[in-house]
C-alpha cells in the first residue's frame, strides 16, 4: 500500500529504510529528522536539531541513526527511543556514511 508521510514542514532532503524495512528515516531543511513506522505511516520519533539536517544514515543493525546539520553538528541517536546518545562537531558536512561494522563514521 502507498503511504504519505506527513510531518516535515520544509523540503525533505533524504530518505533511508532501516535494514528490516519496518522503519524509515527522513531528514529535512525544517531542522528535524523523523523515524517512521513503514506499516502504519506513523511518526515514531522526531529528532530535533538547531540547524537544517544535511544528511543522515541508519546504522547497519538498525539500532541507531546518525544525522548531520549543514553547520557540521553530527549526532548519534537511539532508533528505539529517539534519544541523542552522542555528538560531535565537524567541518561543513555534505554526507556521512556508517562503516559496515557500525563502529566508525565517515563524513
Amino acid at each position: 500500500p502507498r503511504r504519505t508521510l506527513q510531518g516535515h514542514t520544509q523540503v525533505v532532503e533524504g530518505f533511508r529504510f532501516f535494514p528490516l524495512g519496518d522503519r524509515a528515516l527522513t531528514w529535512s531543511r525544517d531542522r528535524t529528522a523523523i523515524i517512521w513506522d513503514t506499516a502504519s505511516g506513523l511518526r515514531l520519533h522526531t529528532l530535533q536539531h538547531s540547524w537544517p539536517v544535511e544528511c543522515a544514515r541508519v546504522f547497519p543493525g538498525g539500532d541507531h541513526v546518525v544525522t548531520c546539520t549543514n553547520h557540521g553538528r553530527c549526532a548519534v541517536w537511539s532508533a528505539a527511543t529517539g534519544e541523542e546518545l552522542s555528538g560531535f562537531q565537524s567541518m561543513w558536512v555534505r554526507d556521512i556514511e556508517v562503516f559496515p561494522s557500525g563502529d566508525r563514521l565517515f563524513t
